[in-house]
């Protein structure tokens, strides 16, 4: 245990990533550890210099004993098995991006073998690999793991394994084509040549991509046949590789010259005695298919069959990283467009530029939007609306605008008794759309028009669409309400949230709730707490990206302030009161309970512990007259709407605003509108005080 002491004493500060190291019996082996740099903490520390092996001498092993090493919010787990040599014991560590359907127990079973040999050996490799999904979660550090070091991994097993069956040319020949993956930088046809060259046996290597849904081209060829057969296609399930295309699992056949599944090859003049096949996996799907064979009768000896596999495995991990990585300069595009469109929100008065900037935006954002559409119903006129569109005709976006009257309005006195007419030209488009609202009402809606013909699903863009219209929602609201402008960046962002992440976007309303609360309780300007709330808002955005809009500084500072004390555990920093307010509120709210640090003043720290008995008390006291029922007390308070009594009603029974929206067949936007307008007419900033309200009509 030596290790992990000086572990816990040199690594102190963190990125905040919390390792827990447990046994099988849930026995903590190794209290948290926070690492200055999470990578060299992993690769040249508790894998020993890429090793990937440890040992404890003081604890007794057994085979097949395991343990888990889990980063927690990271999506990277270490696994680690006791494997017995002779009288040597050794602990295989297996790192790289976690797999999200990772299945312990299907491992525990591999490893309790007593005697594994080669065949089992490789089983377990390819199996562990054909689990390692990269994470979905692109916020995650894993991204950046290099595949290279994934088939690392895989040798270091397949080593062991095979000199326990007294085979050292097999882990050479392995190395050898490791240290030629990690040189990879996608040139798939040096690639599939260098393995053509090394292994004589082969007389054609080839690799077929799925340019189509149903359909397969061999994009590259090397060998026997290479003109005949290079820009062939199949369709899936066609001959020996839409098997493979079908079944996502590598195949070796012995073939048949009148076999029919060789029509593929045999017309293109190309009859070999032994094919291999092994899907190349991204994302799930396969998308490519690996092959190669021999024309000679000769066998063609195992250990080729192993490359290719490893190829393959390789290949498609290395590509599912490449995704994730565009993906993720997509998505931080997509973040940094958005903080730019509420910048210029905050400045913008006018309807009609705002439906201009709009259009333009959905157009640009949208990939392989042809058209897009703003209709607005005009202020104090229900019979005539306001239309901004780019891409359509004339015709089109009058008789789109149309049908769009008749959707969101019909119920209303615009186009009463008639039937809703048809899309424009339905058949050649796909169309999105996102209602725009203000104060409840549908005011307008934004649109944008699809080919037909796009190679995937246009609905996976109406996230962006519905975070645009939110803003534009936010917009209008001021234009047409005439509200004061000062933290529209903030309600811009923070609504924007709420299409990202529901979860943090719940939690960030908790710590403006009780940031407010506590405030009043505190000798703080009205302008100060109010800082240290719109802060919470915007919380879970990181500070840098925040500069680029138009949110005032010192909401900014409050926030970089707070996340450099949630890594720092001493010294001396002059934090401000604010940042300390919001450490103490966030902690609290995402994790239930009061955090004590070094650098929070003692008579805040101890105001805050006041304040939470009497909020958790007062909390708990509401609950238990919710059981009771309020009806009454609903009924009695003045001003209210009766939509917003039923809302008031739901409230009082602890429903969150999506069990609200559900139980009224209303949107979760609806009811937040319902609530703030109910906060404002009961004069209370959040729901313990609207239930004190309630209960004690005060």
């Amino acid at each position: 245990m030596t290790m992990i002491r000086e572990l816990q004493q040199t690594y102190v500060r963190a990125y905040g990533f919390t390792i827990t190291i447990t046994d099988t019996e849930g026995q903590l082996l190794m209290t948290p550890v926070y690492a200055s740099d999470l990578d060299q903490w992993i690769y040249h520390n508790l894998l020993l210099s890429k090793g990937y092996f440890s040992r404890f001498p003081q604890r007794e092993w057994k085979q097949g004993d395991t343990l888990i090493y889990d980063l927690e919010d990271t999506g990277l787990t270490f696994v680690v098995v006791s494997l017995v040599y002779s009288d040597e014991k050794s602990y295989l560590i297996w790192a790289g991006p976690i797999w999200e359907n990772f299945n312990a127990e299907t491992l525990e079973i591999h490893m309790r073998m007593s005697n594994v040999n080669v065949e089992k050996g490789l089983e377990l490799g390819l199996e562990l690999l054909r689990n390692r999904e990269p994470s979905i979660h692109l916020e995650r550090r894993i991204v950046r793991e290099k595949t290279a070091e994934l088939a690392e991994a895989l040798f270091v097993y397949m080593n062991f394994e095979f000199k326990k069956e007294g085979n050292e040319a097999i882990p050479r020949q392995l190395l050898l084509m490791m240290s030629f993956l990690n040189g990879f930088k996608g040139d798939i046809r040096n690639l599939l040549m260098t393995f053509l060259a090394k292994n004589p046996v082969i007389d054609f290597v080839g690799y077929a991509e799925n340019q189509h849904s149903n359909e397969y081209t061999v994009t590259h060829y090397f060998g026997h046949g290479s003109s005949s057969l290079a820009a062939a296609s199949f369709s899936l399930g066609e001959g020996y590789l839409g098997q493979v295309a079908i079944t996502g699992e590598s195949s070796h056949w012995r073939c048949l010259p009148r076999d029919p599944r060789m029509k593929f090859f045999g017309l293109k003049g190309v009859v070999p005695t032994e094919l291999f096949c092994h899907p190349v996996i991204i994302n799930s799907d396969v998308e490519g298919l690996l092959f190669y064979g021999s024309l000679a009768s000769l066998e063609v000896p195992r250990m080729v069959d192993i490359k290719g596999r490893i190829i393959s495995y390789f290949l498609g991990h290395w590509e599912s990283k490449n995704r994730l990585l565009d993906e993720l300069e997509t998505q931080k595009s997509l973040v940094t467009t958005f903080m730019e469109v509420s910048r210029v929100l905050t400045s913008v008065r006018d309807i009609k530029r705002i439906m201009f900037l709009l259009v333009d935006m959905a157009l640009n954002l949208i990939q392989d939007a042809r058209a897009s559409l703003f209709l607005i119903r005009k202020p104090g006129n229900i019979h005539a609306a306001e239309l901004v569109t780019r891409g359509l005709s004339k015709d089109m976006a009058d008789q789109y605008g149309k049908f769009l009257a008749a959707k969101y309005w019909r119920h209303g006195d615009v186009l009463r008794g008639h039937e809703l007419p048809p899309k424009p030209y339905e058949e050649k488009g796909i169309y999105l759309e996102s209602a725009v609202t203000v104060q409840e009402e549908v005011v307008g809606v934004l649109c944008v028009v699809f080919e037909q013909q796009v190679g995937y699903s246009p609905e996976e863009y109406q996230y962006v669409l519905d975070t645009l219209a939110l803003m534009g929602s936010t917009a209008l609201k001021h234009s047409m309400v005439q509200k004061t402008p000062e933290i529209r960046p903030v309600n811009l962002l923070h609504e924007a949230m709420g299409q990202w992440d529901t979860g943090k976007y719940e939690q960030t309303l908790a710590i403006k709730d009780l940031v407010n609360a506590f405030g009043q309780t505190l000798d703080w300007s009205e302008e100060a707490v109010q800082t240290v709330s719109d802060a919470g808002l915007l919380f879970f955005y990181e500070s840098e990206p925040l500069r680029k809009s138009a949110i005032p500084e010192g909401i900014i500072e409050v926030i970089a302030s707070c996340r450099e004390m949630k890594i720092s555990e001493a010294g001396n920093a002059p934090y401000s009161d604010s940042a300390q307010l919001l450490f103490l509120v966030s902690e609290y709210v995402m994790y239930k309970r009061i955090t004590t640090h070094p650098l929070i003043l003692p008579k805040l720290l101890e105001e805050f512990r006041l304040f939470i008995d009497y909020w958790e008390k007062k909390s708990g006291e509401i609950q238990m007259r919710q059981g009771q029922g309020l009806g009454d007390q609903v009924a009695r308070l003045p001003g209210l709407s009766p939509r917003e009594r039923e809302v008031l009603l739901e409230i009082t029974k602890g429903r969150n605003n999506k069990d609200i929206a559900e139980a009224l067949f209303i949107s979760e936007n609806t009811v937040k509108n319902h609530i703030t307008s109910i906060f404002n007419k009961t004069g209370v900033s959040d729901r313990i005080q609207l239930m004190t309200k309630v209960i004690y009509q005060i």
